[in-house]
């Protein structure tokens, strides 16, 4: 791997940065949102968004330190991270769909 561009990961750092402060910020206002109006909607909005943040973390954690310390399939670890968040959601949307809960066909 060509090291000469790590301007560019650092921009991309900061892009990931920045992110993920402003979806901690629309997660802790769709929580009291939510909360107020006792709105499931937006409580299942909010946790959605904290496992995009939880899955922005491991992406950058992994990312980095395969940049810094150049330790091989350091991303491909990562994405066991990813799998395990996209599974446990999955399962859960599956389960929410089987059962009658959330219908609001009456």
């Amino acid at each position: 791997m060509d090291r000469t561009q790590t301007g560019d990961n650092l921009l991309g750092y900061h892009y990931f940065g920045n992110f993920n402060s402003d979806n901690v910020d629309l997660g802790c206002l769709e929580r009291i949102v939510g909360n107020k109006l006792g709105s499931a909607p937006i409580l299942a909005d909010a946790k959605c968004t904290l496992v995009c943040i939880y899955m922005s973390i491991i992406l950058l954690v992994s990312s980095g330190i395969y940049e810094l310390f150049a330790v091989a399939y350091m991303d491909s670890i990562g994405t066991l991270g990813l799998s395990y968040f996209a599974f446990k959601e999955g399962m859960e949307c599956f389960e929410k769909t089987k059962s009658n809960k959330n219908c609001c066909c009456d």
